[in-house]
């Protein structure tokens, strides 16, 4: 996992909450910090361990190892400072709110195309539970990345680990129904050292989303999880009911279509969750009705990953589901 570097600018109040969250987050280095005030700058370096400190804003931002810069300043400072941040070629965290005016805000996003940087406003509540909850929507599935239980390298493994525990930790914040993890087997085929340390992690996970109410799984996503017989060998290792598979529908390798769809079938009443791509959802009405007859009794969920048009590309897609799963409900097919 590659380091990323923050730079802060600001380092009142507000700063010290933001340093408390980063020491949590694995690969991030604060490496620069910024304040006209030279003693409140030097006792927060000085806490928090930053070597690197400064009284003006634009030597900091003059850095080269710099990945994003932190905003922690007043209100009205945050858009002219957020782009210059951007201009310089570095992505954004601010602080709320976004801005002083609705005209500095829009500024700021204008900014964050203009240079291709990520701009984002610290509203951690909107990823919390509550805000969920006022909308009425359920978290179905929370995808855990750089998380699998496998690695050749013992410092990504730990690091994955630790991953991993926060991805179950949030699970039961927000009400996840069922997190979906990667096996992390590169190759097609798996090795019985790989199983044994896979299958073992898999049943703490299990057992740990047990008591927490969510199911645990991993996806037919990439390497060995794209084998059938892995997949079979692995439910049988770890042999947990709350474990289960992210049906990616016809993600099996070596396979033709037919027997892509056969593999399906045979997962389907294991499948805690399932990915509808696009080219599934063109065959909707040939696929849909076969996995609901073999058992799956998750959500019915779609994907798609062009990179073009995809608000309409995925309105098209929900669009073929729901036609087919009103077909399945309205009796069409006796």
């Amino acid at each position: 996992m590659k380091e990323i570097r923050v730079g802060i600018i600001g380092t009142g109040l507000i700063a010290h909450a933001h340093m408390e969250m980063y020491k949590d987050i694995p690969g991030v280095t604060v490496a620069a910090a910024c304040d006209i005030r030279p003693k409140v700058l030097e006792e927060f370096c000085n806490k928090y361990g930053i070597k690197d400190q400064y009284a003006d804003y634009r030597q900091l931002l003059q850095r080269d190892d710099l990945d994003s810069v932190d905003v922690c300043l007043h209100n009205n400072l945050h858009a002219p400072m957020a782009i210059e941040v951007m201009k310089s070629g570095r992505h954004c965290y601010c602080e709320k709110p976004m801005a002083g005016s609705y005209a500095d805000a829009k500024a700021m996003m204008d900014a964050a195309k203009l240079f291709g940087k990520k701009l984002h406003i610290q509203l951690s509540f909107l990823y919390g539970a509550q805000a969920l909850d006022e909308r009425e929507l359920t978290l179905v599935n929370l995808c855990c990345d750089y998380a699998h239980p496998w690695s050749e390298d013992k410092d990504e493994l730990a690091r994955n680990h630790a991953v991993a525990e926060d991805c179950l930790k949030a699970a039961r914040i927000l009400g996840a129904k069922s997190i979906r993890f990667d096996l992390g087997v590169h190759e097609l085929t798996i090795t019985d050292e790989q199983i044994a340390y896979t299958s073992k992690k898999f049943r703490e996970y299990a057992r740990i989303g047990a008591q927490e109410g969510f199911k645990v799984c991993f996806e037919n996503h990439w390497g060995a999880s794209t084998n059938f017989e892995v997949v079979q060998t692995m439910f049988e290792a770890i042999n947990d009911e709350n474990f289960g598979l992210l049906l990616h529908l016809g993600n099996w390798s070596d396979s033709t279509l037919e027997e892509k769809d056969q593999k399906d079938l045979a997962m389907a009443s294991r499948a805690v969750h399932m990915h509808f791509s696009q080219p599934y959802c063109e065959r909707a009405d040939q696929v849909l009705k076969p996995v609901y007859d073999a058992g799956y009794q998750g959500v019915w969920a779609t994907e798609h990953h062009s990179g073009r048009n995809e608000y309409n590309e995925v309105a098209f897609q929900l669009a073929a589901m729901k036609k087919e799963l009103s077909r399945i409900a309205g009796g069409v097919y006796g």
